[in-house]
């Protein structure tokens, strides 16, 4: 899993760079599968990052991009192993990329605000969904197969915020109010709503 990075100071500004090769192997659960199912592979990850951050008495800001690419991803599908529990597959070709904005402002010694956003393309390209298909007496009788091209990854929303403000009355007791919010997700790998 090797990393390379370089980091340039100058003022109060930094600027960085990284990238890095990640691999991660299946768990346990994914090799208790349908015998008819291919075994799972382990996953490799090639992680692209680059910002910059400018620092101050006063504020803190921080820009980001980042570019994650996968080859066999592994993830749940939708379809049901042969013992009832939610399976998931390798997708040959995945992605993860996105911006990310965080910052930090001092109103007063005592008053502090900060938040961050961050938009991020979430896809699977070439995908295979299996929806279970049962009768009335809900028992399973097959799976349907649908194809996508390009389709969002499950869990994984375009927007994510958060703001909050710190106070700090007196000593080192803080009071916060916190808010977050989080675009749509949905629970399976179609964008279905």
């Amino acid at each position: 899993n090797p990393k390379f990075g370089l980091t340039y100071r100058k003022n109060n500004y930094t600027v960085y760079g990284s990238y890095a090769v990640g691999n991660r192997e299946p768990n346990r659960d994914d090799f208790e599968r349908d015998a008819s199912q291919p075994l799972p592979k382990h996953e490799t990850l090639h992680d692209l990052e680059t910002g910059i951050t400018k620092t101050s008495a006063k504020y803190n800001w921080n820009l980001n991009f980042y570019y994650m690419r996968y080859f066999n991803q592994l993830v749940l599908t939708g379809r049901i192993n042969d013992v009832g529990g939610p399976a998931r597959a390798n997708v040959p070709n995945s992605f993860r990329m996105g911006i990310e904005l965080q910052g930090t402002y001092k109103l007063h010694k005592k008053l502090q605000v900060e938040g961050n956003l961050t938009w991020s393309r979430n896809r699977i390209l070439n995908y295979t969904d299996y929806t279970p298909e049962y009768n009335a007496s809900f028992v399973l009788i097959g799976q349907r197969e649908q194809n996508y091209r390009s389709t969002p990854m499950s869990f994984s929303p375009d927007w994510v915020g958060s703001m909050s403000v710190h106070y700090q009355p007196f000593g080192k007791h803080n009071v916060s109010l916190i808010t977050k919010g989080v675009s749509d997700q949905f629970m399976d790998n179609t964008g279905n709503a």
